[in-house]
């Protein structure tokens, strides 16, 4: 059963509420095994890294379960519904400033199919194929979006800019790009917390690219969580080891580092 919130902010209704009664899969997809998997590398990782007296009420098996309720909520990110409205209106209308008249067409057809769609869908039986095929935006019309999400950024609208990533991460939640870029313009509007769970994401999709740790190591550090920053930033510090990477990103990890240990100096005053 999909997120009923997600399903709202696409059909245009109130609140649904459905009880959970649904028996579970005998099998589960090949991309939820994979998240699982990736989960409980991160929570290994974090175990490892964290002091051992950070919790001293909690056993490692309390501490295991803690994470990954904390890393399944975060990736769930069912903050994302409440942007769906907003970003489709904003599509709609400057869309057209931002890209070709005909795709602009192009893309206000796949929205009105996915509206259809979405009216066509009993809402006592909808399943997660159903909302997939709703969700399906061709690859130009992802560009489209894309090209409007970036447009809006670089102009420094930060609030839209999220919403469109945010859109964009929930019709195609597999593509890293998306979730990365959802981060950025999430910490750009001080919401750290869909920051973190945006990057969390990435992380979880392209463990390789080492933006998503070094800003997630940032949104710890503002948000008072020294030791998570810490486990973010030696992740980065291992990838920069092996990536042929710019300057910059190496800079970045100096420039927390420095933080850190500023923030530990003045702890101990």
């Amino acid at each position: 059963m999909p997120d009923p919130l997600m399903y709202d902010m696409l059909r245009g209704l109130s609140a649904y509420q459905k009880e959970k009664n649904e028996a579970p899969k005998e099998e589960e997809e090949s991309s939820e095994k994979a998240l699982d998997a990736s989960i409980r590398r991160e929570v290994d990782l974090l175990i490892s890294e964290l002091n051992p007296d950070h919790n001293q009420f909690l056993s490692r098996q309390q501490m295991r379960k803690k994470l990954e309720m904390e890393i399944r909520e975060a990736i769930d990110c069912h903050e994302l519904g409440q942007h769906i409205k907003a970003a489709i209106s904003l599509l709609e209308h400057e869309g057209r400033h931002h890209i070709d008249e005909s795709d602009h067409g192009n893309l206000m057809q796949e929205i009105e199919n996915l509206r259809m769609h979405m009216k066509s869908i009993d809402v006592a039986h909808i399943d997660k194929e159903m909302l997939k095929a709703a969700l399906n935006f061709s690859e130009s019309g992802q560009a489209s979006i894309l090209q409007i999400g970036v447009a809006k950024f670089i102009e420094e609208r930060f609030p839209e800019s999220l919403s469109i990533f945010a859109f964009l991460s929930t019709i195609a939640s597999e593509d890293p790009d998306y979730w990365y870029r959802l981060g950025l313009a999430a910490q750009k509007c001080e919401n750290y917390e869909l920051a973190l769970s945006a990057y969390g994401a990435t992380a979880n999709l392209a463990p390789e690219f080492v933006g998503a740790r070094i800003f997630s190591a940032q949104c710890n550090l503002i948000c008072n969580q020294r030791d998570m920053a810490m486990v973010q930033l030696n992740v980065a510090k291992d990838l920069l080891k092996t990536s042929i990477l710019d300057e910059e990103w190496r800079q970045h990890v100096t420039d927390i580092e420095n933080l850190i240990t500023y923030a530990d100096l003045t702890h101990r005053r």
